[in-house]
């Protein structure tokens, strides 16, 4: 896994694993996909994750194209909200 990161409430911690954005119990088990990076990016250098515990912010990356994507733990379907030239 790249970039590991524990939750806020300590129960849980996300990690890049390839493309994808995983969750799993801080106690040990199996992680979940929570987020893939859209065909043709793949994930930035880093995510913040919400103090409430139920929100990550990722970066994923093609060429010199950036998107912030958000992402809830929850589920349902995560959102673009800033896509640029620049990067994040």
């Amino acid at each position: 896994p790249d970039l590991i990161s524990l939750l806020p409430d300590e129960r849980s911690y996300s990690y890049f694993d390839g493309g994808s954005l995983m969750l799993a119990p801080a106690g040990g088990g199996k992680g979940r996909l929570l987020w893939q990076a859209a065909a043709g990016f793949e994930p930035g250098d880093a995510m913040a994750i919400a103090d409430d515990s139920q929100n990550v912010a990722v970066v994923e990356r093609r060429g010199s194209r950036h998107r912030l994507v958000w992402v809830n733990l929850k589920g349902g379907s995560p959102k673009v909200l800033i896509e640029c030239e620049e990067p994040l």
